[in-house]
């Protein structure tokens, strides 16, 4: 995009994976609909595997863990 500034010099830039991301942003509060990234790309996919396993590690759920 004309104008916008390299990632390492925008400060709104996480520098974290969507993944990352994600996970970092159930510990701060943030809701499932609160995804940045556009409906069913890889990056949509991989913030919600980040949220949902930091979800997960904080009501002490191992993987293949059922939520009752």
């Amino acid at each position: 995009m004309a104008g916008s500034l390299p990632d390492d010099e925008n400060p709104k830039t996480t520098h974290l994976t969507p993944y990352a991301r994600g996970y970092e942003a159930y510990l701060n509060g943030l809701d499932r609909d609160d995804n940045p990234y556009e409906w069913l790309t890889g990056g949509w996919h991989d913030w919600m595997l980040g949220f949902a396993e930091s979800e997960s590690a904080d009501r002490g759920l191992s993987a293949g863990e059922a939520y009752e």
